[in-house]
């Protein structure tokens, strides 16, 4: 839904890292965040003529109209209903192509650190406490605990093709920031053309919703600047929190893990977000994307 909401604005806005690009993204995600916690538990018809509203490029253009430069929009203007993520620390990603070309996006997380802080003895690792988030005594809660219970989770892994082959795997742990921290790394790649290695580490703006948000998080090096943190406020942004030095809290902004197709030198390349720790492999020999 971000996406497509992305999509229906105007090409230059994606185009060129800084503070229009950023807040396009956050803007884009709260909308289709609140649209999606309203619609929680809605069916979603995904293709056809009956495809549902909400995935129509109609519904992301009249949401891309609401996005304004230079002003949030206000908590009252959204969807009630939408709900925070819960947290997702303790997240790992793993981006796999193997030599046929064959690729497999992987974002796999405990919740809290620890999960549930318990394991079934006969299978012995601990099991994830995404039931958190779910209404175990109200019955008449749209978070009701029962058979179909729909769970939001901020996990995104995604597989970008181009002519119908993957040219991209990616994913990335960072819990409810993974979204924006994703739709930053594809807007460098996709509209402004960047290497997915300059992509990965352009300092980052993004959104969180869990725990510690709403707010904004936003790198301080290059195209931000401190008067950046000023402007943030101005625009509505009220809960803002910065990173102004290389080490401290850097891993919170999120580590994307990827492999990416070169056309140039006809081979798969890993990408390992230095704000985490990651291990780059790849065989002696690669097999170029099936065509």
């Amino acid at each position: 839904m971000a996406l497509q909401i992305l999509d229906a604005l105007p090409a230059a806005t994606l185009a060129k890292p800084g503070l229009a690009r950023g807040h396009a993204i956050v803007e884009a995600l709260r909308l289709a965040r609140a649209e999606s916690g309203a619609r929680r538990l809605a069916t979603e018809i995904t293709e056809g003529p009956l495809v549902s509203e909400w995935l129509t490029r109609r519904w992301a253009a009249g949401q891309a109209a609401r996005i304004r430069p230079g002003r949030s929009i206000p908590q009252e203007e959204l969807r009630p209903g939408g709900r925070g993520l819960p947290p997702g620390r303790g997240t790992a990603h793993l981006s796999v192509v193997d030599a046929a070309g064959n690729a497999v996006s992987l974002t796999q997380s405990l919740g809290r650190y620890f999960g549930a802080a318990w394991a079934a003895p006969s299978l012995g690792f601990p099991l994830n406490a995404f039931v958190e988030p779910l209404d175990a005594d109200d019955r008449s809660s749209p978070a009701w605990l029962g058979p179909g219970a729909a769970l939001p989770v901020p996990v995104a892994p995604f597989v970008l093709l181009e002519g119908g082959r993957p040219v991209l795997v990616a994913g990335a742990g960072g819990s409810s920031r993974i979204p924006s921290i994703l739709l930053s790394f594809l807007a460098g790649v996709v509209d402004a053309g960047e290497s997915p290695a300059e992509a990965s580490a352009r300092p980052r703006l993004l959104w969180e919703d869990d725990s510690a948000g709403p707010r904004v998080m936003l790198e301080v090096a290059p195209p931000f600047t401190a008067d950046d943190v000023k402007t943030l406020k101005e625009m509505g942004y009220t809960n803002v929190f910065t990173l102004t030095d290389p080490g401290r809290d850097t891993a919170a902004f999120g580590g994307v893990h990827a492999i990416a197709w070169d056309a140039a030198t006809a081979s798969w390349v890993g990408i390992a977000d230095g704000r985490r720790p990651a291990t780059v492999a790849v065989p002696s020999r690669i097999a170029p994307p099936p065509r």
